[in-house]
């Protein structure tokens, strides 16, 4: 006989709370890219020579979709929430593995993002992130928060390093 797995309705709402910006986050994606494919319909988007374009609501796109997958301010309100229904083993899972596609693709084309954006919301990350530690007893909250810090350090070095890099060009 085939057993079925048991979900609370906790998990569940913990499993709604992630998904619901997951696919928020996948459809600003997909219209940044469909608008730079509008943009650029012979061109490589990912092209450095492609930045000097008048519009910017590509770039705006692709970091709000960008940050909302890595739980940054203002868009980590989730992770919290989500922490406290989910495993151990699932925490360790969307703070870990969950975040380094996103953050290998910002080192590697990182010219699909607007770096000022980014270091803002790691700065407010990191603001926020440690004044909800000082207010919580809960230790998933704590991990939630470390994470939340964490990606925030990442993206202010991240957008310091393109928005210099920017400067050589």
């Amino acid at each position: 006989t085939g057993e079925c797995i048991q979900i609370s309705s906790h998990n569940k709402e913990s499993l709604l709370a992630y998904l619901i910006p997951s696919l928020f986050s996948y459809v600003c994606a997909l219209v940044s890219l469909y608008l730079a494919g509008q943009l650029w319909p012979r061109g490589n988007v990912l092209e450095p020579q492609n930045l000097f374009i008048n519009s910017n609501f590509y770039f705006v796109l692709m970091t709000i979709s960008l940050t909302i997958k890595l739980g940054l301010f203002p868009f980590f309100v989730y992770t919290l929430n989500v922490s406290q229904g989910i495993s151990w083993s699932a925490i360790f899972f969307l703070g870990i593995t969950s975040k380094l596609p996103i953050l290998i693709i910002l080192i590697n084309y990182g010219n699909i993002v607007l770096p000022e954006i980014m270091i803002i919301s790691g700065i407010l990350s990191l603001l926020t992130s440690a004044i909800i530690i000082f207010n919580s007893i809960y230790v998933k909250r704590y991990i939630a928060c470390s994470s939340l810090a964490s990606m925030g350090w990442l993206s202010c070095s991240i957008g310091v390093y393109k928005a210099n890099s920017f400067a050589w060009f």
